[in-house]
């Protein structure tokens, strides 16, 4: 019994299609980032103020964002004055430069950067829009086979500090998993999955 050596070169046949395939990487990639950001954004949205003030909840299922904090407890009744405001004044207050003689009105809501009130449905962290639109528009690089999510220089030390105590600036192990079967679809052999 003679020993045989057998090489089958058959398999490098599918090896051929390679470039093609790798070529359809950037186009997947792409499609990829545009699902991260619109399941990030669904996400984001849902988190309002009148939602987070009753305490830590879930984002993406893979992090804890913690409640808002209220704005103050009043001495004189113990009344908690929630982010937005709404609860009935109890001292004059100004009105049109001029001191006011009867108590009217609410407390008004926290305010934010832009000079806008905080309300019940104000999305937490999004004043004007400009870190989390730009932390979710995706930047290409390397012709397409690097996404790269990143915060606006301007926003970079504010977005610092909001990531310590709300964690945004993740990729959700459903994310990675979407990337890889994605990849793995299209250098199998599949078309833009």
């Amino acid at each position: 019994m003679g020993l045989t050596t057998t090489i089958n070169l058959g398999g490098l046949r599918t090896l051929a299609k390679l470039p093609e395939r790798v070529a359809l990487v950037p186009s997947n990639m792409a499609m990829w980032a545009d699902e991260y950001r619109a399941k990030h954004m669904i996400a984001w949205e849902s988190m309002k103020y009148l939602n987070l003030n009753t305490g830590a909840v879930s984002f993406r299922g893979e992090t804890m964002w913690m409640a808002s904090p209220d704005q103050y407890t009043r001495k004189t009744d113990g009344v908690t004055v929630p982010p937005w405001g709404g609860v009935p004044r109890i001292a004059p207050g100004w009105s049109g430069g001029k001191r006011m003689k009867k108590v009217t009105g609410v407390v008004q809501g926290r305010g934010r950067p832009s000079g806008a009130r905080v309300t019940p449905n104000s999305t937490m962290m999004v004043d004007t829009g400009r870190m989390r639109g730009g932390f979710l528009t995706p930047r290409f690089e390397n012709n397409g086979f690097r996404v790269l999510f990143e915060v606006p220089d301007d926003a970079q030390s504010y977005a610092r500090v909001q990531n310590a105590w709300r964690r945004f600036v993740f990729m959700a192990s459903v994310d990675i998993q979407a990337l890889r079967d994605r990849l793995v679809y299209v250098l199998k052999g599949g078309a833009n999955g």
